[in-house]
């Protein structure tokens, strides 16, 4: 006979989906590049700000803080004795080091407040076309999941680039570009000036963010593949305005100085 008991022993137990695999900080960093699809789908859930900005900490660091010391390191290596040390001892001496450094602080600073008014103004311009497409988002996790999707491919592109020569011992004042785009490949051909921004673009680690974009818009909107690529062209084609405006205002400025 069967009992109340048997009857839930023999019940199947109901479908429950396991939770989602949290990811830490790192191992979320390490996500964009092996899974971007989990890493964007935990962003999409909880997004974070503190890995963000050591990423931008670090691509401001190598672009500027590494690059003046393989300079000095070329300087002291071709001169030798003959460059005269900074601090001996005196008081003017003290304020030449004291400005140095404060002034290289003051421009790592800037450096990373102004790359993140650059992240906040493009995750603005991705937000406004999301809208258009009828795409419900917060400003919050759009911005976090956008400084993984442009920055840790840009982080990976300078380090190589600075990098390299301090592996291999070939140092120079001024590196040329990887060659892992159009013009690089090209062999610096002719071209208008004012499609400079669009050529630039197409290169590998540019195409590398114009995937994670893609990827993170389809986490994070909940939208097909086509929408997300869709999205992310509108948001590349408003950058690359941006760039050409921003070059033609240098231009403009740099012909009244010289005037």
């Amino acid at each position: 006979m069967e009992t109340p008991l048997n009857d839930a022993i023999c019940a199947s137990p109901p479908d429950i989906a396991p939770p989602p695999i949290e990811l830490s900080r790192l191992e979320c960093l390490g996500a964009v590049v092996i899974s971007p699809a989990k890493a964007f789908e935990q962003l999409s859930r909880k997004p974070q700000w503190l890995m963000p900005l050591i990423i931008v900490m670090l691509w401001v660091l190598i672009v500027f803080v590494l690059r003046m010391s393989i300079i000095m390191v070329m300087a002291f290596s071709k001169f030798g004795k003959e460059i005269p040390v900074p601090f001996n001892g005196s008081f003017l001496s003290f304020i030449q080091v004291f400005t140095a450094v404060f002034s290289t602080g003051l421009y790592f600073v800037g450096g990373v407040l102004g790359s993140i008014v650059v992240l906040l103004m493009m995750a603005c311009a991705l937000l406004v076309i999301a809208k258009i497409f009828g795409s419900r988002s917060n400003f919050f996790p759009l911005a976090s999941c956008l400084a993984y999707a442009e920055f840790v491919p840009a982080l990976t592109r300078v380090s190589l680039k600075y990098f390299i020569p301090l592996m291999t011992g070939n140092y120079s004042a001024f590196y040329a570009e990887l060659p892992t785009g159009l013009l690089e490949l090209a062999g610096g051909f002719s071209y208008p000036q004012l499609l400079g921004p669009l050529l630039r673009r197409i290169e590998l680690f540019h195409l590398w963010s114009f995937v994670l974009v893609t990827i993170s818009l389809q986490c994070l909107l909940r939208v097909q593949r086509n929408k997300a690529v869709v999205i992310t062209a509108l948001y590349w084609l408003v950058c690359i305005a941006a760039l050409i405006g921003v070059e033609a205002l240098q231009d403009f400025l740099f012909g009244l100085s010289i005037q």
